[in-house]
């Protein structure tokens, strides 16, 4: 059963990850790289780490994906509206993709650890939780701060006039 779902996620990775390289629109490109970081972590619910799984979704998929909307929002446009983009090197990402696929390939079928050896470890994610906004609440704070400030300053950054 388990493996089903591997070859589906995994084809899914694989589909969406080629289609980047060729897509020239950044709208598509970005739910592109939505369903393949979101069929990563399909891959952690079937190998039952459902902690990273959680992450992978929030920060990769919903964080990353919103830093890529305002990159798309901020950057330089042609006179008719459209992003100015460029494929460049093309060919030598191509082929960097490919060998990075077949290597992974490679990786993952000399492992030897099968989805239904994973042994499901009971209040992972509590201990987590708990630990996160007692024991590091310092740095979890630092760390939205710091995304706010860089959230506050690319906004201010993309404004057409600054007024002193």
């Amino acid at each position: 059963m388990n493996e089903g779902w591997m070859y589906f996620f995994g084809l899914l990775i694989f589909l969406s990850g080629l289609t980047l390289i060729f897509i020239k629109n950044l709208i598509y490109a970005a739910f592109l790289l939505a369903l393949c970081l979101l069929s990563i972590a399909g891959f952690y619910v079937i190998y039952n780490a459902n902690f990273l799984a959680v992450i992978q979704i929030l920060i990769y998929a919903g964080g990353i994906l919103i830093l890529l909307a305002f990159g798309i929002m901020l950057t330089n446009r042609s006179p008719e509206g459209k992003v100015i983009v460029g494929h460049h090197l093309l060919f030598f990402g191509s082929l960097l993709i490919l060998g990075m696929a077949l290597l992974i390939y490679a990786l993952v079928g000399s492992s030897t650890i099968l989805p239904q050896e994973v042994h499901q470890t009971t209040g992972q994610v509590k201990e987590i939780g708990v630990r996160f906004l007692t024991q590091y609440i310092l740095a979890f704070e630092l760390i939205a701060f710091l995304l706010l400030v860089v959230l506050v300053g690319a906004s201010y950054s993309g404004k057409k006039s600054h007024h002193a």
